[in-house]
């Protein structure tokens, strides 16, 4: 495989830890290690992430066994702590919890911790209101209003514009592109996916991962096989999509 396969795993690795999905990262991880052959270069920076993934997931499962809220309060203080602390409210009753929910939310800086977050409330259907602000964007909200990704008709009007383009011709980078809208839409909590914004969004992680996993010559020739017009992708085209 090409340097660029690695450079793009490894990243999708990292991105997984950043968004505090330690089990997906894990099991890429483990996908990779499994091969018969891994170039030099990057087995050491694999094996490095494996530490990180075993030193990661030990934390969590102390920190998870933490349902005294003071120390919830204490840890949300170390940026370091911060992420124990969502991986301890996942096991929580949350409405038990409002205090360290509204400090978590004032004092988190991570989108993907963030996120996750709010993903928990929603899910645990809290009916108080909420605020954070990212990147000088201030969100508002009740959890229990929200609409989940699997409930959205953007998102699944994304899927299934990504089936008919890639179940035929590239199953593989179909798989890529649905965690990829997934993933979005989980970045972009509290806020959701249009109907309006389905086909340029799915156009956009299409094309990132035509520029990661194949040549220009290859996206062109979707283009023009499936109509595309590729100004109907610039709008959004900068998004950080995988």
């Amino acid at each position: 495989m090409d340097t660029n396969y690695y450079t793009k795993i490894i990243q999708t690795i990292n991105d997984s830890l950043a968004d505090g999905d330690i089990e997906r990262a894990r099991s890429l991880l483990d996908e990779e290690l499994r091969m018969p052959y891994i170039p030099t270069a990057y087995l050491g920076e694999l094996e490095g992430l494996k530490r990180e993934i075993a030193s990661r997931q030990k934390e969590k499962q102390r920190v998870a066994r933490i349902e005294d809220p003071q120390e919830l309060l204490d840890l949300l203080d170390d940026e370091n702590g911060r992420f124990g602390v969502v991986a301890a409210l996942s096991g929580l009753n949350l409405r038990e919890n409002d205090e360290v929910l509204k400090k978590a939310f004032a004092t988190i800086t991570d989108r993907g911790l963030l996120s996750v977050l709010v993903e928990l409330c929603a899910r645990q259907q809290l009916h108080a209101e909420y605020t954070f602000t990212y990147d000088h964007k201030t969100y508002t909200f009740i959890p229990a209003s929200l609409e989940m990704p699997e409930e959205s008709e953007g998102v699944d009007a994304c899927l299934s514009m990504a089936d008919e383009w890639l179940s035929n011709e590239n199953p593989s980078m179909l798989k890529l592109a649905n965690e990829a809208l997934l993933r979005i839409a989980l970045m972009r909590l509290p806020e959701g996916v249009s109907l309006d914004e389905a086909e340029p969004l799915t156009l956009a992680v299409v094309k990132k991962l035509y520029g990661q996993l194949a040549s220009v010559q290859e996206w062109r020739e979707f283009c023009e096989k499936n109509t595309i017009d590729e100004n109907r992708i610039e709008e959004i085209e900068n998004e950080d999509l995988i």
